[in-house]
Protein backbone atom coordinates (compact mmCIF):
# COMPACT_ATOMS: atom_id res chain seq x y z
CA UNK A 1 0.00 0.00 0.00
CA UNK A 2 1.59 3.26 -1.16
CA UNK A 3 -0.55 5.84 0.70
CA UNK A 4 -2.59 4.46 3.62
CA UNK A 5 -5.13 6.85 5.16
CA UNK A 6 -3.96 8.25 8.50
CA UNK A 7 -7.39 7.54 9.99
CA UNK A 8 -8.84 4.36 8.43
CA UNK A 9 -5.56 2.87 7.09
CA UNK A 10 -7.23 2.03 3.74
CA UNK A 11 -5.42 2.98 0.53
CA UNK A 12 -5.80 6.60 -0.62
CA UNK A 13 -6.08 6.59 -4.41
CA UNK A 14 -5.92 9.43 -6.93
CA UNK A 15 -9.66 9.11 -7.62
CA UNK A 16 -10.60 9.72 -3.99
CA UNK A 17 -10.99 13.02 -2.18
CA UNK A 18 -8.03 13.24 0.16
CA UNK A 19 -5.68 15.77 1.73
CA UNK A 20 -2.01 15.59 2.61
CA UNK A 21 -0.86 16.67 6.07
CA UNK A 22 1.52 19.62 5.76
CA UNK A 23 3.55 18.32 8.72
CA UNK A 24 3.97 14.55 8.33
CA UNK A 25 3.10 14.43 4.58
CA UNK A 26 0.77 11.48 5.08
CA UNK A 27 -2.64 11.30 3.39
CA UNK A 28 -6.16 11.24 4.82
CA UNK A 29 -9.52 10.75 3.09
CA UNK A 30 -11.60 13.93 3.26
CA UNK A 31 -14.46 11.97 4.86
CA UNK A 32 -12.25 10.39 7.56
CA UNK A 33 -12.58 13.07 10.22
CA UNK A 34 -10.92 16.00 8.43
CA UNK A 35 -13.92 18.30 9.07
CA UNK A 36 -13.52 19.55 5.48
CA UNK A 37 -16.88 19.88 3.74
CA UNK A 38 -17.30 18.81 0.13
CA UNK A 39 -17.93 22.44 -0.85
CA UNK A 40 -14.72 23.69 0.82
CA UNK A 41 -12.73 20.82 -0.70
CA UNK A 42 -14.02 21.51 -4.22
CA UNK A 43 -13.46 25.27 -3.93
CA UNK A 44 -9.93 24.70 -2.63
CA UNK A 45 -9.11 22.54 -5.65
CA UNK A 46 -10.30 25.28 -8.02
CA UNK A 47 -9.09 28.49 -6.45
CA UNK A 48 -6.71 28.19 -3.55
CA UNK A 49 -4.25 25.96 -1.75
CA UNK A 50 -5.65 23.86 1.07
CA UNK A 51 -3.53 23.72 4.21
CA UNK A 52 -4.21 20.70 6.41
CA UNK A 53 -2.63 19.40 9.60
CA UNK A 54 -3.77 15.94 10.72
CA UNK A 55 -4.98 15.21 14.24
CA UNK A 56 -1.75 13.37 15.06
CA UNK A 57 0.37 16.45 14.24
CA UNK A 58 -1.80 19.23 15.66
CA UNK A 59 -1.99 19.87 19.38
CA UNK A 60 -5.63 19.56 20.44
CA UNK A 61 -6.96 22.96 21.47
CA UNK A 62 -10.63 22.70 22.34
CA UNK A 63 -12.65 22.15 19.18
CA UNK A 64 -10.36 24.21 16.98
CA UNK A 65 -10.27 22.99 13.41
CA UNK A 66 -7.02 21.94 11.83
CA UNK A 67 -8.02 23.12 8.37
CA UNK A 68 -7.28 26.45 6.76
CA UNK A 69 -7.80 27.74 3.27
CA UNK A 70 -5.12 30.14 2.10
CA UNK A 71 -6.11 32.36 -0.80
CA UNK A 72 -3.58 33.84 -3.17
CA UNK A 73 -4.23 37.54 -3.67
CA UNK A 74 -2.78 39.68 -6.41
CA UNK A 75 -3.51 42.86 -4.52
CA UNK A 76 -1.47 44.14 -1.60
CA UNK A 77 -3.29 44.41 1.73
CA UNK A 78 -4.61 47.89 2.47
CA UNK A 79 -2.17 50.19 4.25
CA UNK A 80 -2.91 50.94 7.87
CA UNK A 81 -3.68 54.53 8.67
CA UNK A 82 -2.62 56.12 11.94
CA UNK A 83 -4.53 59.14 13.13
CA UNK A 84 -3.35 61.27 16.05
CA UNK A 85 -6.12 63.12 17.81
CA UNK A 86 -4.87 65.85 20.17
CA UNK A 87 -6.34 65.89 23.67
CA UNK A 88 -7.38 69.26 25.06
CA UNK A 89 -4.99 70.66 27.66
CA UNK A 90 -7.71 71.08 30.24
CA UNK A 91 -9.84 68.01 30.93
CA UNK A 92 -12.04 66.83 33.76
CA UNK A 93 -9.27 64.52 34.92
CA UNK A 94 -7.09 67.55 35.68
CA UNK A 95 -9.63 68.63 38.26
CA UNK A 96 -9.70 65.23 40.00
CA UNK A 97 -8.05 65.65 43.44
CA UNK A 98 -6.88 62.02 43.47
CA UNK A 99 -5.08 62.40 40.15
CA UNK A 100 -3.74 65.78 41.25
CA UNK A 101 -2.27 64.12 44.37
CA UNK A 102 -0.58 61.41 42.26
CA UNK A 103 1.12 63.92 40.01
CA UNK A 104 2.92 65.64 42.92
Amino acid sequence: MQHPCICCTKEVTTRQQAVECDCCHRWQHRTCGTEISLKVYQEALKLVRLTFVCSKCVRPVGHMTSVAVNASYNEEPPALELRVIPIAESTQMDADPFLDHLSR
